[in-house]
């Protein structure tokens, strides 16, 4: 999400461009001159893994990490059950579709 303060000031240090839809901010771009293709792309995302001409201006491979406290998680919710380690424990692997929709303890709660 190139509109994402930390993203931008990221990508700005390095000298990339951000084109901002004033009407649909989340429709934000990182925008590079490309050498392959010879003109300019706007890039819907801030972090990418294998888009190499847009790591010089800032676009990164690493992800990021939400944690969630599942011990803290489970006393919220009444203990998780009855009986000592009855609860289930789970992962969740979420890119931006589902965590722009949903806040990472809703997944958790209604998995």
């Amino acid at each position: 999400k190139p509109h994402l303060p930390d993203e931008m000031a990221r990508i700005q240090q390095l000298g990339g461009r951000i084109h901002i839809p004033p009407k649909h901010p989340m429709g934000s771009r990182v925008v590079v001159r490309s050498s392959v293709h010879k003109e300019d792309i706007g890039l819907a995302m801030s972090r990418s893994i294998g888009d190499w001409e847009w790591g010089k201006v800032g676009v990164i491979p690493d992800p990021i990490v939400e944690v969630v406290d599942l011990k803290s998680l489970l006393l919220e919710n009444g203990g998780g059950g009855a009986e000592e380690g009855s609860a289930r424990m789970f992962v969740v692997a979420g890119s931006d579709g589902l965590f722009d929709a949903r806040k990472v303890e809703f997944v958790a709660k209604n998995l």
